[in-house]
C-alpha cells in the first residue's frame, strides 16, 4: 500500500516526542511490511504516530477516535482490538509491550468472546452476547437508562454489534450494550433494536420481523 501523508506531517512528529505516552500502540501488518507505532496520551490530550518514514500529531476527536486530518490517519482505541485507519486502509493495533507476531490476526472491528469490555463496565451483572444486530434509530448513552448523557443519535438500521445485556429493564425492554463500527461503545434501549440472528429476550425482535 502506498500512503501519501504530508511532508508537512514529519515535522510533527518531533513535537509528540516531548510528551510522554500513557499509551502505546504497534499497528499494521507485518506480512505486507506495514508497521506504524502510535502513542497517545489522553489526559494531555496529545498524540502521534510514527512509521514506514512517516509521522505527525495525533488529537481527540471526542467521540474516541485520534485524529490526523492532513494525512488521514484515524486511530480508535476504544475498538476491539484497537485500529488505525491509513490512507482509507483499515489495520489492526496491539498493545506496544504485546507479542509482535500477533499483530494482524484479530479481525478489526470484532469483539471477542473473552475478551474485556470495552468501556467501564456499571454496576450489576451483564451477559454477554457478542451478536450482530441494528439499531431503529434513537439515543445511544453513556450508561443503561434515559438518566445517562447522550453520546449520539443513530439512524434507523445502522449495524452495531450487541455485545451484552445489562438487565436493566424499562417499559418492558432491557438496555443493551453495543459496539458501533467506527468503535463508539455505549447503551441504546432493546425497544429499539433489532438482532439479526437470533431472537434475545428484552429485545424488540429480530431485524426483518413485522412484529
Amino acid at each position: 500500500m502506498k500512503m501519501l501523508l504530508p511532508m508537512a506531517a514529519l515535522a510533527c512528529a518531533s513535537l509528540f516526542a516531548s510528551v510522554a505516552a500513557a499509551e502505546s500502540y504497534r499497528c499494521g501488518d507485518p506480512n505486507v511490511g506495514i508497521n506504524v507505532t502510535v502513542d497517545i496520551a489522553p489526559d494531555k490530550g496529545v498524540g502521534g504516530f510514527d512509521g514506514m518514514g512517516r509521522g505527525g500529531l495525533l488529537t481527540p476527536d471526542g467521540q474516541g477516535a485520534w485524529l490526523n486530518k492532513e494525512a488521514g490517519v484515524r486511530f480508535i482505541p476504544v475498538q476491539v482490538p484497537p485500529v488505525v485507519f491509513l490512507g482509507g486502509e483499515q489495520f489492526s493495533c496491539q498493545d506496544a509491550a504485546a507479542d509482535p507476531s500477533n499483530l494482524g490476526t484479530a479481525a478489526p472491528g470484532q469483539v471477542p468472546d473473552d475478551g474485556n469490555p470495552p468501556m467501564p463496565g456499571t454496576p450489576g451483572e451483564e451477559t454477554d452476547i457478542n451478536a450482530p444486530g441494528r439499531s431503529l434509530g434513537g439515543k445511544l448513552r453513556e450508561g443503561p437508562g434515559t438518566e445517562y448523557p447522550d453520546i449520539a443519535s443513530l439512524p434507523e438500521g445502522m449495524p452495531l454489534i450487541l455485545y451484552s445485556n445489562s438487565h436493566v429493564e424499562f417499559n418492558g425492554f432491557e438496555w443493551f450494550r453495543v459496539v458501533l463500527s467506527d468503535g463508539r461503545v455505549g447503551y441504546q434501549w432493546g425497544g429499539i433494536l433489532c438482532s439479526e440472528d437470533q431472537e434475545l429476550p428484552g429485545l424488540l425482535r429480530m431485524c426483518g420481523a413485522t412484529n
